[in-house]
């Protein structure tokens, strides 16, 4: 009884499909999306007709670009987002009146805002200066960041167990799984270094783009130099 009920109603549908398209011959005129996802089967015996291939064809790359066009999309929402808060922070840094305050307004767009639940700010220098700062000799650094000393941009990846004590403390290191690090350069000379680290391992992955934090890095440079 079901069957023959879903039968009827299925068959009064498609009555009054074709009744609407009768009466509105140019349906498809404004809505060609919906033309381009039909399927039209051609009386060619069991040969596919050469019309059906070629459209086929445009169907398969009509939703090849209907994809790169929502990652097109995707990409600069995640953008426009990470723009927006790299502006919001340099914003709160330019403000800072000293470096103690610098720190923390630093530490608190990148956990806060970004998401990123580890920041550490490292002065190369003998003397300690404020408690939210580590300063580090700087031939230490050199031996603890090896390569990544003279790194020109920022540097992401897992790195070992050395380098996480180094940059976040034993108490932090063993909750690290990805890190950046930019070296903060007064001219040519290093100055320090940022370094931001992730609890998942693939979210700072070598050869991500760290164009923001290029960015970020810079307006350290600048901001550092007045207070150290």
């Amino acid at each position: 009884m079901s069957a023959n009920l879903d039968t009827k109603s299925s068959h009064v549908a498609e009555e009054q499909v074709v009744e609407y398209l009768h009466e509105n011959p140019d349906f498809f005129s404004s809505h060609p999306d919906i033309l381009a996802k039909m399927k039209l089967h051609h009386e060619s015996g069991k040969a596919v007709s050469l019309i059906e291939r070629q459209v086929s064809s445009l169907r398969e790359q009509n939703i090849k670009l209907e994809k790169k066009l929502a990652e097109l999309l995707e990409n600069a929402r995640v953008n426009d987002r990470l723009f927006n808060l790299t502006r919001r922070t340099i914003n709160g840094l330019i403000e800072a009146e000293d470096l103690s305050d610098l720190a923390d307004i630093l530490y608190y767009h990148v956990k806060e805002e970004f998401g990123v639940p580890h920041a550490k700010l490292i002065i190369f220098s003998d003397n300690q200066t404020v408690d939210n700062v580590s300063n580090v000799a700087l031939d230490h650094a050199k031996e603890k960041l090896g390569n990544y000393y003279d790194a020109s941009r920022p540097e992401c990846g897992r790195f070992n167990s050395a380098l996480k004590v180094f940059l976040f403390g034993e108490e932090h290191a063993s909750s690290v799984g990805s890190i950046a690090i930019s070296i903060l350069r007064d001219g040519g000379e290093p100055l320090g270094l940022l370094a931001i680290g992730h609890t998942d391992g693939e979210y700072f992955r070598s050869g991500s783009d760290t164009l923001f934090l290029s960015h970020l890095s810079e307006v350290l440079n600048r901001l550092i130099h007045k207070f150290v």
